[in-house]
């Protein structure tokens, strides 16, 4: 059993590097956040919203990532 995990894990990685794309071309950097950002806490989320907004100008302004 161990040794069928094995040869499974291999071919999985094996499998993994024949990728025809090359690698991540895309300059867009997404934010995600988990945040009130409706309902009655909305009020609050709206301030966390502009503090993140901000963080992306500041570095933007540095030059970006």
């Amino acid at each position: 059993m161990k040794r069928w995990l094995a040869v499974v894990c291999i071919c999985m990685l094996a499998a993994a590097g024949c990728s025809k794309k090359p690698g991540q071309t895309e300059k867009v950097v997404r934010i995600g956040a988990a945040g009130p950002f409706t309902g009655d806490m909305a009020v609050f989320g709206a301030d966390q919203l502009n503090a993140m907004k901000m963080a992306v100008d500041e570095w933007n302004a540095r030059g970006g990532v």
